[in-house]
């Protein structure tokens, strides 16, 4: 955090002329967005990437200079930079990384973190490798079970742990609390999505019994207009 903070400091006390220069290298893209790899490698210290994208104050503090250097109007918004990587190729260097790294836990000098069922504690897992606290991570990335390659390292390392196959490091207590804190939010999001349907369901009876009502009404409306008042008709 004060890394970056310094960086995006330094950047934004730069003048137009100079900060144009700086940014044009390919660190700032022409949709007026952060290249985050870029970024991250000027940052160093093993900062990656994805660490922005799962911080969401590290998020903010990029969002907001983001939103200053647009305001100094340095650039037309008119497209994205032709040079930047895509996400397929982003994504694919992400995996890449990810899968060398992991190729290291187990070890001494980076033990598997467990959880208090026995099993690899994958949010503590992702909290390591992006060099984040445990509890800034939200959740694992999605790409954990949707790119085939991570999902089999991952469940082999899963098996290594429960055999004891290799070294491990116990977070009980924080797992632990970590499956509290999901249980209570999925209890809540429950008795939430329970009340929403009960308030539909009073307001589709109170809809028909307002329906039933006035079709009464006019029925009633109807039959006064009908009934016979007992006078002869008017003969000319």
């Amino acid at each position: 955090m004060a890394s970056l903070e310094a960086m995006l400091g330094d950047l934004l006390g730069q003048d137009d002329e100079t900060l144009r220069r700086t940014l044009t290298s390919g660190l700032f893209k022409r949709d007026g967005t952060f290249h985050l790899g870029k970024l991250a490698d000027l940052i160093g210290l093993d900062c990656e990437q994805a660490t922005f994208r799962q911080n969401k104050a590290l998020r903010e503090k990029i969002d907001s200079a983001e939103a200053d250097i647009r305001a100094r109007g340095l650039f037309a918004e008119n497209g994205t930079d032709a040079s930047a990587p895509t996400k397929q190729a982003i994504g694919k260097q992400n995996e890449a990384r990810f899968l060398e790294w992991l190729t290291t836990v187990g070890s001494e000098q980076v033990p598997a973190p467990v959880s208090h069922t026995g099993r690899l504690y994958r949010k503590a897992l992702w909290a390591t490798y992006s060099a984040q606290a445990l509890l800034d991570v939200e959740r694992v990335p999605t790409w954990f079970n949707s790119r085939l390659e991570v999902k089999e390292a991952l469940n082999a390392l899963d098996v290594k742990v429960v055999q004891n196959g290799v070294v491990t490091i116990c977070l009980e207590s924080d797992s632990i609390a970590d499956d509290m804190e999901n249980t209570m939010t999925s209890t809540l999001v429950r008795n939430l999505r329970a009340e929403v349907k009960m308030l539909k369901e009073q307001l589709a009876a109170e809809r028909e019994a307002r329906r039933k009502a006035e079709l009464e009404a006019k029925q009633n409306e109807w039959q006064t207009q009908s009934v016979p008042t007992g006078k002869m008709p008017h003969k000319k």
